[in-house]
């Protein structure tokens, strides 16, 4: 299982990459500890893999195209998210060091693309634009044997012979119960994903994910979604749930991340290039954000990538 203190997105765009995965496994599992991430939060992304997940510890808030809502997920609960779906995380206030174990995979590999199991019981899911994201609550004893049951396959390990089918055999069985939870929402035709404040708010991350790098400001956010600075802060305080600085913060330092871990830029070409006025500056946002300086993070993260290497 692969331990996260940020995401990787594909250049250019919001959607994640997860380079570990294989053609013929397009699977993995990953441990998210909320503490090690800039501001606590995973920035606003897609993929195309569905994500099945489980609250380890604390408690996050899951935002996603019905950005004026958020779904909680407390300590002991499940969730599910779609492929395709943009979403952002937030560890929920007050709450202890959230801590969440992620499946992230293609559907696909439950069964034939091009088959029977495909059309008829994973396709619908994935096509539907009704079902973004959903919740089993420890609360609800009915939802306590999926949650059980999500739990255990963690515990599968793909090293030695046979786990990965017993993996897969997991996998189906919570596919037939998301089913299930999911069946009554496949009439729905998504309507309400889409209000004139979640096209506000993209148009926001647009142009933020354009013009990280340079010395942006709330006037000029909020120009870009055709709306007054006020609304602009309470846009973002709603659908992100942080303040536009808190959160262009956390993106550059999300893209600093993938900078120092994946090239071999100086500290002050990175702090350059993901809108710091100096690398003493990053250096200081950095530690705040991630508690350590960005060469020790670029010095853990290689002794990492070289350790994976090793074990392939």
């Amino acid at each position: 299982m692969r331990n996260m203190d940020h995401i990787e997105l594909h250049r250019g765009g919001r959607e994640e990459a997860f380079p570990e995965t294989a053609e013929d496994w397009p699977y993995i599992a990953e441990r998210a500890e909320f503490a090690r991430y800039p501001g606590n939060s995973v920035p606003w992304h897609w993929h195309s893999e569905v994500e099945l997940f489980y609250m380890e510890q604390g408690a996050i808030d899951y935002r996603t195209h019905a950005a004026h809502e958020h779904v909680r997920f407390e300590e002991g609960s499940a969730g599910f998210i779609n492929g395709g779906v943009l979403h952002s995380t937030l560890q929920s206030p007050n709450s202890a060091p959230a801590i969440q174990m992620l499946h992230i995979f293609q559907p696909s590999m439950l069964g034939d693309p091009a088959g029977r199991l495909q059309k008829r019981y994973i396709n619908p899911l994935l096509q539907c634009r009704g079902v973004d994201v959903l919740k089993w609550s420890p609360t609800n004893p009915d939802d306590m044997p999926f949650i059980d049951l999500l739990k255990s396959s963690f515990s599968h390990d793909l090293q030695r012979p046979q786990n990965e089918m017993a993996l897969r055999n997991s996998l189906s069985e919570l596919w037939i119960q998301i089913n299930a939870k999911a069946e009554p929402l496949f009439s729905s035709d998504g309507a309400s994903w889409m209000t004139s404040r979640d096209v506000q708010f993209k148009a926001i991350l647009d142009f933020i994910r354009a013009n990280y790098a340079a010395a942006i400001d709330v006037p000029q956010m909020a120009s870009a979604a055709g709306v007054s600075e006020r609304e602009c802060y309470r846009i973002i305080e709603t659908c992100a749930g942080t303040t536009p600085a808190a959160y262009l913060r956390a993106y550059r330092i999300n893209r600093a991340c993938e900078l120092l871990a994946h090239t071999t830029r100086t500290v002050q070409t990175v702090a350059r290039q993901c809108g710091f006025i100096t690398a003493s500056h990053l250096g200081q946002v950095f530690k705040e954000q991630m508690g350590c300086t960005p060469s020790s993070y670029r010095a853990a993260r290689q002794n990492l990538d070289s350790t994976r290497q090793k074990s392939r």
